[in-house]
């Protein structure tokens, strides 16, 4: 485990609770305060390395191997977990137990400071989580506990403000006018200063746009979309309850092009074991559950063939509308020659990708609708208003239509708050063209 597993994801219960504790008496304005100056510096430092001409800058030699093994740690967190020497998830555990020696080294080196120097034990992290003591004047943390908890807020730290600048950066370029107040902001800032004196908690509080122009790209593009955990307690669902929630084939309303009974079964139980071949590591042998998901795919798509074959049957003889289904949409779409516009790969791959979008997207938004509405009575109440009005409208058993959608005018705002709070798409990969 490249973090180690005395880190704070990994950990429940009350040895949760405390170190959770711990990282938040850091995590204080009174610690931040001090910081501000040394990121300033750190911040004109890289400027003047990187951004004005300047190639190399003096620094510490086991600085530089700390940011090294560091970088080559990033690397390995996020390819595919497999521990063989020439493998970067290799290169990226050496990394971390560089980087873990190099921090246990910083630990007897703030205990010294704490012992006879009489330091701060607010200065930093290190110093902080040391300085954190039992009733019985014992520390509050083991030494991996500390060294595992610093690799984590490192590398959370790293990661989400990295991708919160890069963003800042494309906002400000592509938005003359708020690149323009963030720059008087900070210039009318800088007025106050002498030059070369860095920045001071009293200037932050001062930039009161910049502030609301990070809020704003935290929210149009969150760095981090949610988080796991190991669950402490096992349930067990008795048979009633379970009986109760095992929904009939006919529910999953994402199959909609595939009639009810055996095959309409067989179709769902693939889909959903394809789903979960998607999100677990891409190794193909046999007894991996990537092997089934792969096994699942291609029954599904042998199964959307056959539906194909079906769908263009209707076409040609039946004269089906073209906008009944997406299978007969697609293959309704002609060239100028009256050629289908897509192969029939195009199709298959295409309608899978949707059922799969389609799956995702909904059920997120559901599952947090339910949340929402569970946890704000009056947005409850007023959904289920709405609703009671359209049903007296209808007649008893008749389904709903695009009409009775239009009048579903708060309970479309509470599903686009709750895609604004909860975004079930975080972001997308596109493969570059050149």
């Amino acid at each position: 485990m490249i973090l180690g597993d005395r880190n704070i994801f990994e950990l429940s219960g009350e040895d949760h609770k405390r170190v959770r504790s711990a990282l938040v008496s850091f995590l204080k304005p009174e610690s931040l305060k001090q910081y501000v100056g040394k990121m300033d510096g750190e911040v004109k430092e890289h400027l003047e390395m990187h951004w004005q001409g300047k190639q190399q800058v003096e620094r510490e030699a086991r600085r530089d191997k700390f940011v090294a093994c560091f970088q080559e740690m990033l690397v390995g967190m996020w390819v595919v977990p497999v521990n063989l020497p020439f493998t970067r998830y290799n290169r990226g555990l050496k990394a971390s137990a560089t980087v873990q020696n190099m921090v246990k080294d910083f630990i007897i080196e703030k205990i010294v400071e704490l012992e006879q120097k009489g330091a701060s034990p607010h200065q930093d992290l290190i110093t902080c989580l040391f300085g954190i003591r039992k009733d019985d004047n014992e520390e509050a943390l083991t030494e991996n506990e500390i060294v595992h908890n610093v690799m984590l807020v490192m590398v959370a730290g790293h990661d989400t403000s990295s991708v919160l600048m890069t963003f800042i950066m494309r906002l400000l370029a592509n938005e003359p006018a708020v690149y323009a107040a963030v720059l008087q902001e900070h210039e009318e800032i800088a007025k106050t200063k002498p030059s070369g004196e860095y920045l001071t908690w009293e200037d932050l509080t001062k930039m009161k746009f910049t502030w609301r122009v990070a809020m704003e790209t935290l929210r149009m593009v969150p760095p981090v979309f949610g988080g796991f955990r190991k669950g402490g307690n096992s349930t067990q669902v008795d048979s009633r309850a379970k009986h109760r929630f095992q929904n009939p084939a006919y529910s999953f309303v994402a199959f909609g092009g595939v009639e009810r009974g055996a095959r309409r079964d067989k179709f769902v139980a693939c889909f959903q074991e394809m789903l979960v071949g998607m999100w677990v590591v891409p190794v193909n042998l046999p007894f991996t559950r990537y092997n089934r998901g792969l096994k699942a795919s291609a029954t599904v798509q042998n199964m959307v063939k056959d539906l194909i074959i079906e769908k263009r049957v209707e076409l040609e003889q039946k004269g089906a509308s073209p906008h009944q289904d997406l299978i007969t949409c697609l293959l309704s779409i002609r060239k100028e020659d009256n050629e289908e516009a897509l192969t029939e790969n195009e199709i298959v791959h295409n309608v899978m990708l949707v059922m799969v979008a389609g799956h995702d997207t909904s059920s997120l938004l559901m599952t947090f609708i339910m949340r929402l509405l569970a946890n704000e009575h009056a947005v409850y109440a007023a959904v289920l208003q709405e609703h009671e009005e359209i049903a007296k409208t209808k007649p008893s058993g008749e389904y709903l239509t695009w009409e009775d959608l239009t009048k579903m005018k708060f309970t479309w705002r509470v599903a686009m708050e709750t895609l604004r709070m909860v975004p079930p798409v975080f972001g997308g990969f596109r493969k570059g063209g050149k």
